[in-house]
């Protein structure tokens, strides 16, 4: 009986007591819909397309990448 007085005191019950409160304060903000969301699962034939506007006669270009759905209908771009 003394060996469990002694392990557990307030400090180790409130120390255990704070790290499940912050383990599991992390894994809500972590694991909500918000901070990771789900992609939405469109059926098809897709694509990602690197393409590119030529510049200066051809001697430079704007790159830029070009999401396509089945239709070929550009549905994103993305400019750098």
């Amino acid at each position: 009986m003394d060996l469990i007085t002694e392990l557990f005191t307030r400090r180790f019950v409130k120390d255990i007591l704070l790290i499940s409160l912050i383990g599991s304060s992390l894994y809500v903000l972590i694991n909500n819909p918000i901070v990771s969301p789900k992609p939405k699962q469109i059926k098809g034939l897709w694509s990602i397309e690197l393409m590119q506007h030529p510049l200066i006669f051809g001697i430079a270009g704007h790159n830029y990448l070009v999401l396509r759905n089945e239709n070929n209908d550009i549905i994103k771009e993305l400019h750098g």
